[in-house]
């Protein structure tokens, strides 16, 4: 027997479903935002990739450097490629760029 806040959330989640398949652009407008966390991460990675790969610093130094634990450092290395030569040119980039 379906409760009534069952049968609720399933009517709620058909209309939402008709309406992703009505209307997919406002579906894909909602996967392309991220949230700002995301960025941060990125641009961190960027920032130990840079110190890794540029200075040879170990994932330890990298992590007492930037005040994050040793896991998260290389959790973020893992994830992502390093797409800038140097610090300068990333720090044009935060500065400059729309992200923030």
């Amino acid at each position: 027997m379906m409760t009534k806040r069952k049968q609720k959330l399933e009517k709620y989640l058909k209309e939402l479903n008709q309406f992703n398949w009505h209307h997919p652009e406002a579906y894909d407008d909602e996967l392309k935002t991220q949230p700002i966390k995301n960025y941060q991460d990125y641009y961190l990675a960027q920032v130990a990739l840079i110190l890794v790969n540029n200075y040879l610093l170990s994932i330890e130094q990298v992590a007492g450097m930037i005040n994050r634990p040793v896991a998260t450092v290389y959790r973020l290395v893992q994830r992502y490629d390093q797409e800038f030569e140097n610090l300068g040119k990333l720090k044009e980039k935060i500065e400059n760029g729309k992200d923030w």
